[in-house]
Order: C-alpha cells, then structure tokens, then sequence
C-alpha cells in the first residue's frame, strides 16, 4: 500500500494553529510541517469513523497531545477501554496493550501501530515514530473497516 502523505495547507496550518502553539517547544516548525498534515487527518477520520485513540505515557508529543483522545499508564489505558463507546480503537503503545483492550471491549475494532515502532523509538525525528500510527490508522480506517462494514460486520482481532 503507498501513503501519499497530506500537505501543509493554510486550512490544514489554521486548523492545527493552537495545537501547534502547545507543541512548539517539543517539535521544531520544519517538523510541524510534515507532522501537521497527519494530524489533521488522523482527527478528521477519528470523527468520521467514531475512533478512539489510547496514548501511553511514552509517546512521543505529536501523539500524546495532537492525536490522543485518552492518554495514561497501562492500567489506566485498559480501565478507559473498557468503558470505551467506539466503533474503533486505536492504541498507540506496546502490542499487548492492544490485545487487552480486545479483550476489554470485545465489540470494538482495535487497532495497533506496526511492531517496527520499536525500531522507530531510536530515530529522533518524531515524524518517523508517527509514520506507524498514521498507517495503521489509514490501513485500519480506510481498508480493515470498510471491508468489514461491507461484508458480515464480524471483527477478525
């Protein structure tokens, strides 16, 4: 599957403006740029597809503060999951916290950010520990959901 990613457009830079002003000590603008775009969308496919994004702790700002609905410690993440009212959830973290929120909230679709996250966390840039996210939110959002709507509606995770 290729990603074309998002551009920065004056829309897309106005939307994100005072999220920006939260994050400019953490992200330089150069990176914003790039990282904008993918927020953006990722909050405008949460709202069209009722998703929901659990964020630990440790995850990078961009994430924690741009993508996340509910952000917390493992515990906490799995208590919120499980009270959880949406269609989808994404979780942003290690993949077993995935597998508990499945099987906290067996009704929802769960999705999880590739395993190559691990092997991410040593790059610096931010915008290459978002590129996981963003692909598994566009995979699961534009292809897993839609096929499920589509056929039976039964979830395979």
């Amino acid at each position: 599957m290729t990603t074309t990613l998002p551009a920065f457009t004056p829309e897309v830079r106005q939307r994100t403006a005072a999220l920006y002003a939260k994050l400019k000590n953490h992200i330089p603008e150069v990176e914003w740029a790039l990282t904008a775009p993918i927020i953006d969308e990722i909050r405008r496919l949460k709202t069209q597809k009722n998703a929901l994004v659990l964020a630990h702790n440790y995850m990078t700002p961009d994430i924690f503060h741009g993508v996340a609905d509910i952000v917390g410690d493992s515990l906490a993440l799995a208590r919120e999951a499980a009270r959880a009212k949406a269609d989808i959830i994404v979780m942003c973290g290690v993949h077993f916290m995935a597998e508990t929120v499945k099987i906290l909230n067996p009704e929802a679709k769960v999705l999880k950010s590739s395993l190559t996250v691990f092997v991410i966390l040593s790059k610096t840039s931010t915008v290459w520990f978002f590129m996981p996210v963003y692909s598994a939110v566009l995979k699961g959002f534009l292809t897993v959901i839609d096929s499920i709507i589509a056929s039976s509606g039964k979830s395979s995770e």
